[in-house]
């Protein structure tokens, strides 16, 4: 097994921003804290101080982090479609 790192990380966020955010106002983010990695769907804009939302497991290693962003993939659709009615109201 090879080891996994940031830069996989951002290449596999940076694929999932195109496959699934490109035509809309929500964005995949790389958040750092811990000493650990978790990915966050959240507003291109940041307008009314919408927050994010998590979308892998807590601030763990990069290689957990991607492997969580996988198994998730496919509530992505429905999580951004959710996410985007939310902002609307607000």
């Amino acid at each position: 097994m090879s080891r996994l790192t940031i830069k996989d990380l951002k290449s596999a966020v940076k694929d999932f921003n195109e496959t699934y955010c490109k035509d809309s106002d929500m964005h995949l983010v790389i958040d750092k804290a811990c000493g650990g990695y978790e990915v966050c769907l959240t507003n291109k804009n940041r307008k009314n101080g919408i927050s994010h939302v998590s979308i892998t497991h807590g601030h763990d290693s990069a290689r957990n982090t991607i492997v969580s962003l996988y198994n998730n993939e496919r509530y992505l659709p429905e999580i951004i479609r959710l996410e985007i009615e939310r902002s609307n109201f607000i």
